[in-house]
């Protein structure tokens, strides 16, 4: 769908018609598939999604500058060294957070692992005169990779829009959620040693309140309801059983929460300080000695991971949203939603 409704919202603005826009490009990392290209305005935030070979490949983010050339206030100062020049970078933080929220929430509600390489960014201004609009002189490219994993997941713009939606919402993205997705692209990698401390990460950014020895932290973890609960229900689900190997599944039948914490502490101290005169000690090439606990780890953290990040993507104001953009969809309409 042709683009140009949301450039004419988007320069007849509230706050009275803007010198220009500035759109930001960002390579996106992943296994999810995109059958269709999608646009989804929101406030005034333009999404486009679009895919190469139907693989999920960049986000586009096109948004009002009134000041452009102005370093105003401290939001407006976020700027970065590129070939011995600094550049302007309007909203840079906001859309930070913003992408890395809508990263996340895909990756959780695909069960896969999306990333927006925003350090890949490529900057460029739009301008309209003389009822012309066209690209400004200037344009950057901080450089992308071009990787195109296998696809193995549909994106559907249900999910799509959740996303979006929830990251413009709230704009606070969870540093909790980056642990796990990175955790879980570990897995899929077989880079147990890796899953395994993302995982821990995980448990101890949300969990362990700034407790680093064995017994404090085993502490610290046994008072977490979210977590006790999420452990409990992963071993009396058994899910993991078919995964893992026989020893592992035997120790974890009948364990109960806090010896299972136990045992993962004294994982991590283990790994934490290799010893050469340990007996047993691990080998960074030998993955596979990790597998059982990262696959563990990986059901645990997910429980929490979708619990915290459903407290803000099921909210009344995204539920209206994600209204607002199945309706527009079902009609064939520009996707627009405005949330204040």
């Amino acid at each position: 769908m042709n683009s140009n409704w949301a450039l004419d919202v988007l320069f007849s603005g509230p706050n009275g018609q803007p010198s220009e826009l500035c759109r930001y490009t960002f390579p996106i990392e992943g296994d999810v598939r995109l059958e269709t290209p999608v646009s989804i305005l929101v406030d005034d935030l333009f999404f486009e999604f679009s895919a190469s070979d139907q693989i999920l490949s960049k986000v586009s983010v096109t948004f009002p500058v009134s000041t452009p050339k102005r370093l105003s206030t401290d939001e407006d100062k976020h700027q970065k060294p590129c070939d011995g020049l600094w550049i302007h970078e309007p909203r840079a933080s906001e859309l930070e957070d913003v992408t890395l929220q809508v990263a996340s929430g895909i990756s959780l509600l695909t069960h896969t692992s999306v990333d927006v390489l925003f350090e890949a960014r490529k900057i460029e201004w739009i301008r309209e005169s003389g009822g012309v609009r066209g690209l400004a002189g200037t344009q950057i490219d901080l450089g992308g990779r071009d990787r195109r994993p296998e696809p193995s997941t549909v994106l559907p713009l249900n999910i799509l829009a959740r996303s979006v939606i929830t990251a413009c919402i709230f704009k606070a993205h969870n540093p909790l959620h980056t642990f796990f997705k990175r955790g879980a692209a570990d897995v899929n990698a077989h880079r147990y040693i890796e899953a395994f401390y993302n995982f821990f990460f995980f448990m101890e950014f949300e969990f362990g309140n700034g407790k680093s020895g064995q017994p404090q932290i085993i502490r610290e973890f046994m008072k977490a309801d979210s977590l006790l609960a999420s452990i409990t229900k992963v071993l009396r689900e058994k899910v993991f059983m078919p995964m893992v190997s026989r020893e592992f599944a035997q120790k974890m039948e009948f364990a109960l929460p806090e010896a299972v914490l136990t045992y993962l502490v004294k994982t991590r101290g283990n790994l934490h300080h290799p010893n050469k005169k340990r007996r047993g000690n691990w080998h960074p090439e030998r993955q596979r000695q990790f597998g059982d606990q990262a696959i563990f780890l990986y059901l645990v953290c997910l429980e929490i991971a979708m619990r915290t990040y459903m407290v803000q993507a099921m909210s009344p104001e995204v539920e209206r949203g994600c209204k607002k953009a199945a309706r527009c969809s079902r009609l064939a309409k520009p996707i627009r939603v405005v949330t204040r």
